[in-house]
């Protein structure tokens, strides 16, 4: 074989390994994009008007940046507007009552004054109007008095009705509720009559005669309020020894504006186990509060719990965490919290002017600088999460780029088969493994000389 085929063939040989080597990195696996929640920032008051700029700057900057994936602002308005209510929209608990305690007054004065069927039934639907607003109960007191009255209005009639028996049997059940909401209660003398005092007493004995059970009652909130049936027992972790029965179970913070957690509970085994999850009722005025730069102490605040369940119900990693403040002239701050390990990044600031004119430009330097600190396994450069332990990785963005980000925006690198090399690359191997088999074939036809001296 000539030396110049020889050359040829490897020289197309070389031209296909350095192929299918770039080829081999490009088909590389690549780790799943980090979806990042953009929602609010802390801003200072005098700039509140232009608020819906600055929120949009926030959202934009990460948007355009191919590395992550950000939640769609639609999907964020749906969640709100399921999960949470204006504070000022909240009727307070004393509003849903009126109509009861009316009902409860009424039916008192029924009873005072000898009417005895209108007492039963204004009574009556006093008692269910308690039950029914149950939520709205911080003490018993007014229920517990219902069913009372309620039962003495039965009392009395049982004394004047034929039909006795059904009476009795009413009162009865109306203070073994009375024992429920509170089982040490006495009855004075001096406001009840003997007859209603030898009834309680005898249906409270058999109440009390029956065996206990236990009901634990743990939460998401440290030492949230436990209202049993409408009456404060403790603070979560809560153990309580109880008869068996129904009641109902109300969970709040004590200071937090929260949405109750409640259930109606029929507690029939010997170890009754609740955990409450209690979710806090935000109020939008202050929600940009909550998304403030947490540092020192605040990153373990209660409220880092909204920002957790904000995130896993739009299946969201990070949550982005701003501030707009201003010094001398307007500073931009941002921090990223990863939802699922808990962990914050350092924080990154952008030194602006004395107006928003580049909010826009500054909100992308600053997102950038705070993608640097984000593993291409999805993790923040400082967390031990993820598969850091098997290697080193680079961050999403430039490694040295600075967290009090003063450079230009980095470009996102191309897609290998975007690059014009790589299809030029393409046509020059093709053309060389067609010119390197035709000179084979060349070869073959009359490069071969056959020296036949000295065969035979």
């Amino acid at each position: 074989m000539h030396k110049k085929g020889s050359y040829r063939l490897v020289a197309s040989l070389v031209c296909i390994l350095f192929l299918w080597s770039n080829l081999t990195y490009a088909q590389a696996p690549v780790t799943q994009k980090p979806v990042i929640l953009v929602d609010h920032l802390a801003v200072t008051d005098e700039v509140q008007s232009q608020y819906p700029e600055i929120q949009r700057a926030s959202f934009q900057a990460f948007y355009q940046v191919p590395q992550v994936a950000v939640v769609p602002p639609y999907k964020i308005q749906a969640l709100v507007e399921k999960s949470t209510q204006s504070v000022a929209s909240v009727q307070k608990d004393d509003d849903y009552l009126v109509k009861a305690r009316k009902l409860l007054n009424e039916g008192v004065e029924a009873y005072q004054g000898l009417d005895f069927e209108k007492a039963t039934k204004l009574l009556s639907e006093s008692r269910d109007e308690w039950i029914r607003n149950l939520a709205h109960l911080r003490s018993n007191r007014d229920l517990l008095k219902a069913h009372l009255y309620l039962a003495m209005a039965y009392l009395a009639m049982f004394k004047e009705k034929n039909t006795r028996i059904y009476y009795q049997e009413q009162a009865q059940k109306e203070l073994e509720k009375v024992v429920y909401l509170d089982a040490e209660l006495k009855l004075s003398d001096r406001n009840y009559s003997p007859e209603v005092i030898k009834e309680f007493e005898s249906v409270k004995q058999k109440v009390l005669q029956r065996s206990r059970v236990t009901l634990k009652v743990q939460s998401n909130i440290k030492h949230g309020q436990v209202y049993i049936n409408g009456k404060l027992e403790g603070q979560t972790p809560l153990t309580l020894t109880v008869i068996p029965g129904t009641y109902f179970v109300l969970v709040e913070p004590k200071q937090t504006p929260a949405k109750p957690w409640t259930s109606l509970v029929d507690i029939k085994r010997p170890v009754e186990e609740l955990l409450a999850q209690v979710q806090p009722l935000v109020d939008v005025t202050k929600e940009q509060n909550l998304f403030r730069i947490r540092e020192g102490a605040d990153q373990a605040s209660q409220d880092v719990i909204f920002l957790q369940n904000r995130a896993k119900s739009l299946n969201a990693d990070y949550v982005f965490l701003g501030k707009l403040e201003r010094l001398d002239g307007f500073r931009l701050l941002g921090q990223l919290f990863d939802a699922r390990t808990g962990e914050f990044s350092q924080v990154a600031f952008i030194q602006m002017g004395y107006d928003l004119a580049d909010i826009q430009g500054s909100s992308y330097d600053l997102a950038q600088a705070l993608l640097s600190q984000i593993r291409t396994d999805g993790y923040l450069v400082h967390s031990k999460a993820g598969q850091a332990a098997q290697g080193q990785f680079s961050s999403i963005g430039n490694k040295d780029q600075d967290l009090k980000p003063t450079q230009e925006p980095q470009k996102a690198k191309i897609a290998l088969h975007k690059k014009w090399w790589f299809w030029a690359g393409i046509v020059a191997v093709g053309a060389a493994g067609y010119y390197a088999i035709s000179s084979m074939q060349g070869s073959q036809n009359g490069d071969i000389q056959i020296n036949n001296a000295g065969n035979f």
